[in-house]
């Protein structure tokens, strides 16, 4: 997967991809792109689930990748996936979500381009 978000907002990573990586750059590649890959199901998933065709989707995406999120340590998304967990789908949760995913995603390329 080639990720592509130039244009996009970055969003500050506090990863140590190195220390993840151990220094090997394919490695760091493929993890990057994980994350990436990742991040967008679950993007996916929230689309689904506030369309009504699985409300569980969300959540059970979420457990799938919950590696992805540790690593991520990011307060301000966790929350946001702890509202969505709970059922608020409002606009401005799912908005917030979106944003997020978007500059997380868009951060990863520029780091996968490092």
């Amino acid at each position: 997967m080639s990720i592509d978000n130039t244009n996009q907002s970055k969003r500050k990573l506090l990863i140590d991809f190195e220390q993840y990586a151990d220094n090997d750059p394919d490695f760091k590649r493929e993890l990057v792109t994980l994350m990436a890959e990742n991040l967008e199901e679950l993007r996916d998933a929230l689309n689904l689930s506030v369309s009504g065709h699985d409300p569980l989707l969300f959540s059970k995406s979420y457990h799938k990748m919950k590696t992805t999120l540790v690593m991520l340590e990011d307060e301000e998304f966790d929350s946001v996936i702890q509202q969505l967990k709970n059922g608020l789908y409002d606009t401005h949760t799912v908005s917030e979500f979106q944003r997020i995913v978007a500059e997380i995603i868009s951060s990863l390329a520029t780091e996968n381009n490092s």
